[in-house]
């Protein structure tokens, strides 16, 4: 993994296969760490090692697994042969809750409290608060994605929200953001 200016502040990072087929380059947007708050850096890093992660699968054909809809993905993805980054992004959005989960045992593990999320808390679960936040940031970068755009249709306000507060993570010193994370500096 590295670091390195993409020349886009909206692109958090990409992911490219190196020679051997087997070996992949990281790399996080200098732009988006000058800025960004720790959330939105967890969600790049997390977003972009599942780039490696299909990449892999791509080049090296093979893959086991017991938990059957992740097979399923990979199969998928490997049958249809995705070779761009942004080809990965409709087997990703099946993946949401999992990049959540992951998230928010960043969160917790870094100091965090579900009792400064309540507001987002829609359910009984008593990290339901700060895992449905995080569960809303982690369609980063799935934002034009068909399954993100049949969930929360143009003009609704859920997906006006989940848009802003992807925003407010990635650029918080933007007037309207309201970042949650921990501004990096």
């Amino acid at each position: 993994m590295v670091a390195e200016d993409l020349n886009n502040i909206l692109q958090g990072g990409q992911t490219i296969t190196l020679d051997p087929p087997s070996s992949f380059l990281v790399t996080i947007n200098t732009e988006r760490l000058d800025v960004s708050t720790d959330f939105d850096l967890v969600g790049i890093a997390i977003h972009e090692s599942i780039h490696a992660t299909l990449f892999y699968f791509l080049n090296n054909g093979g893959f086991t697994s017991t938990n059957t809809s992740y097979a399923q993905l990979v199969e998928d993805f490997t049958k249809h042969r995705a070779g761009f980054g942004n080809d990965h992004h409709p087997y990703m959005t099946a993946l949401v809750n999992d990049i959540a989960n992951a998230s928010y045992n960043w969160a917790i593990k870094n100091g965090y409290s579900a009792n400064n999320f309540i507001e987002f808390d829609t359910s009984v679960n008593p990290k339901s608060g700060l895992h449905e936040y995080l569960g809303m940031l982690a369609w980063s970068g799935l934002t034009s994605t068909k399954a993100f755009n049949n969930l929360y249709p143009l003009g609704t306000l859920k997906r006006k929200n989940i848009i802003d507060l992807i925003n407010s993570e990635s650029l918080p010193y933007e007037s309207t953001a309201n970042p949650k994370g921990k501004i990096c500096d």
